[in-house]
């Protein structure tokens, strides 16, 4: 079952609940107060097609929370699969190898590629303790349950400030994963910063840092974000797919970047410089 929530320091919130399938992420149900709309998603696959499926706004609208959390959904179910790999439960069927050069984690000779020729399974890292981000940012955050043992929790963060006729966003994410002795640790973590001129809506500058990644190699990923610089917002989550791909680029750091697009929405709530 997967649980998915937004919200703000004002603890304004939206929850979905989905019970994913086994057969390759189908939706079996979806629950939420939202959108009616939302449950006609009953039947569609997280893995093939998702964000295309939602990217017409009938479920939810642009820049929204519910539709932030729809173009979270099929990385979060990816990563939901550390959980039983981590502790040691075999997975159903190992993973295709047409996904060797999908990203730089998963380039031809690196960590990956060699297991899998090696042994057949993909090598399970385990990060660092994971801080708690309020202690950084105490307004930044809304307030959290508890994770359960044996859970993962993606945290995604996006602030926007006026500077000198400019946008100015930072934004993060964090995966994790709490073990059975109760540990959280972080599975895998990225900040961004990019400038943004507000007349234009174009990326002047960003820059992305990665904190925890899994492989050796993932790290290298951070220069691909540079290709972005001169793009508009509006155009970033259609872009990404053919723009970052390949060996040269990371899918987490993908993801991240999509968010961005949501920025025009977000100023139109921030007041006007003087």
């Amino acid at each position: 079952m997967l649980t998915s929530q937004a919200g703000a320091a004002t603890n304004d919130e939206i929850n979905f609940v989905l019970t994913a399938g086994k057969h390759d992420g189908v939706i079996d149900s979806v629950h939420t107060p939202v959108s009616a709309a939302l449950r006609s998603l009953t039947g569609t696959s997280l893995r093939r097609g998702f964000r295309k499926a939602i990217a017409p706004g009938h479920y939810a609208e642009s820049g929204s929370l519910a539709a932030q959390l729809l173009d979270d959904l099929p990385v979060v179910v990816m990563v939901a699969g550390y959980s039983t790999a981590v502790e040691g439960t075999p997975f159903g069927k190992q993973p295709n190898p047409d996904r060797i050069g999908v990203c730089m984690g998963w380039r031809p000779g690196g960590t990956v590629d060699l297991a899998l020729m090696k042994s057949g399974t993909i090598p399970i890292r385990t990060g660092p303790p994971a801080p708690a981000l309020d202690a950084f940012d105490p307004s930044g955050w809304h307030s959290l349950p508890e994770l359960e043992r044996h859970a993962v929790r993606r945290l995604r963060q996006l602030d926007l400030i006026h500077t000198n006729g400019a946008f100015l966003a930072e934004a993060m994410f964090r995966d994790s994963h709490v073990d059975s002795d109760g540990h959280e640790t972080v599975i895998h973590e990225y900040d961004l910063a990019a400038q943004i001129d507000m007349p234009t809506q174009e990326i002047s500058a960003i820059e992305s840092t990665p904190r925890v990644l899994p492989y050796r190699e993932c790290p290298k990923a951070a220069d691909s974000t540079q290709r972005i610089v001169g793009m508009s917002v509006s155009n970033v989550r259609r872009a990404v797919p053919t723009t970052l791909s390949g060996v040269s680029s990371c899918t987490h750091l993908n993801d991240l970047i999509r968010t961005l697009g949501d920025v025009p929405h977000l100023g139109r709530h921030l007041p006007h410089p003087l």
